[in-house]
């Protein structure tokens, strides 16, 4: 793991110098040589990640954590530390509890429980039928309602374009915002998973085509991975191969992809730079610049000290230079407006940038990484009795997600306390219904 956490750094250092500096380098990607204390801070912090990583993918937490060290903790370390600012002195805090966070994570993930040892099954035919009906309701209600805005926005043009689709998609109110991410991050990986679980290729057909409108209506990037990570998740857990289940090959593998999505780039032919442009511009480099953007403006502004989250924002007050903002508790928005000057831009942050140094700089990372393997601890508990390999592929849009949305969101939208009081009430029965309780 270390190993490949290593070629992994390089090969995103490499990324950042050859093609992500130069060309989006008016997006806050700027570059200054690290000096010898970064190069040591980046390998110590990178170091200490990897050596607390689970090495198998055996749980949904253990999947939540892969997700986060590659697309948050590692880009985030390796980018923040070549950013042409005073690294160190600015970020070096909330990188160490950063660090400390990531290591209880992993080490929550790492823990054997009995979930593990037990063999559950699969959801039945009824199960199938419920999540199949709500599926086809909700695709009706979603065309009907979007059909006329509906479109493919090229990533590769105008970025401008997908916050200005992201905004049509998700201004007819609190209710269409929660059948858009129920139906992205629940009901059509739901239909993926048990495709694949089951061998039923129409479900899987189903599923994805669901993924397509979604990304249709609100141009969101982890809605079109969802159903290609789901397949390797698949694919990998089904292995007989120990290594082929192992985590090391997540890491390692992605660095082909980088080096092979930059090769399509040099060609410059335009539709050649999508690879480049979804994967190590949107999906790599976006999650680890929004730490050092998140801190830079409410270090300035004032930590929300969670106050931006529903319920706990009675509470506690928002901060002065914020309470009267528009745009209040919308904190991507906020960013976008101070960074970028767009009040247009929702610049999303995953949960160690948006509940994590917003909220209070070092403090509020490590807090966030407590609450984060608590809920990883009573997911992996609730899945005692369920299919193993089932309960990971639907955890794939909720580890998505997590990556560019905070923990609260995550949990109440996309589907993490959804699953987790699913898992925990029903129980598959070996002839295909449920069991309720305990």
């Amino acid at each position: 793991m270390v190993a490949a956490v290593a070629v992994y750094a390089g090969v995103l250092f490499y990324s950042y110098v050859a093609y992500l500096n130069p060309t989006w380098k008016y997006y806050g990607l700027t570059y200054r040589e690290p000096g010898g204390a970064e190069i040591g801070a980046m390998a110590v912090l990178l170091f200490l990640a990897a050596i607390a990583m689970p090495l198998e993918m055996r749980t949904p937490s253990s999947l939540v954590v892969l997700m986060l060290f590659i697309v948050v903790y590692i880009p985030t370390v390796v980018i923040t530390l070549i950013l042409d600012v005073q690294r160190l002195e600015r970020y070096g805090p909330s990188l160490a509890a950063l660090a400390v966070a990531f290591v209880i994570l992993c080490r929550t993930a790492s823990i054997r429980r009995p979930a593990e040892r037990t063999e559950g099954g699969l959801p039945g035919s009824l199960f199938a039928n419920i999540i199949l009906a709500s599926w086809l309701m909700a695709t009706a209600v979603l065309i009907f309602s979007y059909g006329s805005m509906m479109t493919f926005v090229d990533f590769t043009t105008d970025v401008q374009a997908v916050y200005d689709q992201r905004a049509r998609g998700t201004e007819a109110g609190l209710i269409m915002s929660y059948l858009q991410t129920y139906y992205s991050a629940v009901m059509s990986p739901t239909l993926i998973a048990l495709g694949l679980a089951r061998g039923r290729m129409r479900w899987v057909l189903l599923g994805v085509f669901g993924c397509v409108v979604m990304y249709m209506i609100a141009a969101q990037r982890t809605v079109i991975f969802t159903p290609a990570v789901m397949l390797a998740t698949h694919i990998l857990l089904r292995s007989n191969r120990r290594s082929l289940r192992g985590t090391v090959g997540y890491v390692l593998g992605i660095s082909p992809l980088i080096i092979g999505s930059l090769l399509i780039w040099q060609t410059g032919v335009a539709i050649a730079s999508l690879p480049a442009v979804l994967l190590v511009f949107r999906s790599l480099s976006l999650p680890g610049l929004t730490f050092s953007q998140y801190y830079d403006v409410f270090s300035a502004e004032g930590f929300t000290w969670w106050s931006h989250v529903k319920g706990i924002g009675t509470l506690v007050p928002a901060p002065v230079n914020l309470a009267a903002e528009p745009m209040w508790p919308a904190l991507g928005f906020i960013v976008g407006s101070r960074i970028y000057h767009n009040e247009r831009l929702n610049a999303n942050a995953n949960l160690f940038s948006g509940d994590g140094v917003a909220a209070g700089g070092a403090l509020g990372v490590l807090a966030i990484g407590v609450a984060a393997a608590v809920w990883l601890v009573i997911l992996d508990s609730a899945c005692r009795g369920w299919d193993r390999r089932f309960a990971v592929l639907v955890t794939v849009p909720t580890a998505l997600a997590l990556t560019n949305a905070h923990l609260f969101t995550t949990l109440t939208s996309f589907g993490g306390l959804f699953w987790l009081v699913l898992f925990h009430i029903y129980k598959p029965k070996p002839g295909g219904g449920f069991t309720g309780g305990r």
